[in-house]
């Protein structure tokens, strides 16, 4: 029964991931990049192969352009700190089954952080539904990892 109440508990990591974190990495991403296009100079023309627009440049993932650097952190931020608060929360309420978060330890959020780390890192591959690979991705790691 134990392990049960722990799967369970852990279990609900991946949702928070893509609940939490895609929306943090949607909202924070494209609010930044529309912030930095409004501020970019204009420029008559339209920015050409050999010189990238100024608001996207060092801000976009190289493999996937379509996502943003800024994005990403917004997810990691996110997604590791309601998932840290949610753990917590029910494992103070007795709904962990014996799992008990040691969140004075550096190690545990090390592990939380590469939880979400890895679920915002797969959200940039252009391959497949991002709906299905980030939670996916954040339940191996938070049973490999937690």
């Amino acid at each position: 029964m134990t392990n049960i109440l722990r799967t369970r508990l852990l279990s609900s990591s991946p949702v928070i991931q893509l609940a939490i974190g895609d929306c943090a990495a949607s909202i924070v991403g494209s609010s930044v990049s529309r912030f930095l296009r409004a501020r970019a100079p204009s420029s008559p023309s339209a920015p050409s192969a050999s010189s990238p627009d100024p608001a996207s440049a060092g801000l976009r993932w190289p493999h996937n352009p379509a996502k943003s650097v800024i994005g990403s952190a917004a997810f990691v931020a996110a997604a590791a700190v309601v998932s840290a608060v949610y753990l917590t929360g029910f494992a103070a309420m007795g709904e962990g089954g014996g799992y008990v978060p040691d969140v004075e330890s550096v190690r545990w959020w090390a592990r939380m952080l590469a939880v979400s780390v890895a679920a915002a890192l797969i959200e940039t591959v252009p391959i497949g539904n991002d709906n299905f690979t980030i939670p996916l991705t954040a339940a191996v790691a938070s049973f490999l990892l937690l």
